[in-house]
């Protein structure tokens, strides 16, 4: 398959081999990757002064984690936390 754009999904950039595995690179896996460094950039800048006596930002990001954990209980269960 030299063809990387089978037409179908997400087009591939390039592929990995190793071996008998072949991992292929897409849009997704991309914007995966993306979404998860600003995710990890985001909460070193939200969590690189917590302290005991919460400033502003910090109560800001408690309601919204908050907010979020009460999302996922809400829709997927207690049992799936």
């Amino acid at each position: 398959m030299d063809n990387l754009d089978i037409g179908h999904g997400a087009k591939i950039y390039f592929r990995i081999t190793l071996g008998p595995v072949v991992i292929n690179i897409t849009q997704t896996t991309i914007s995966l990757i993306v979404v998860t460094v600003l995710l990890l950039v985001l909460a070193k800048i939200l969590t690189r002064k917590i302290e005991k006596r919460p400033g502003r930002a910090q109560v800001v990001t408690e309601k919204l984690v908050s907010m979020l954990y009460d999302l996922v209980e809400s829709t997927m269960g207690k049992h799936n936390l």
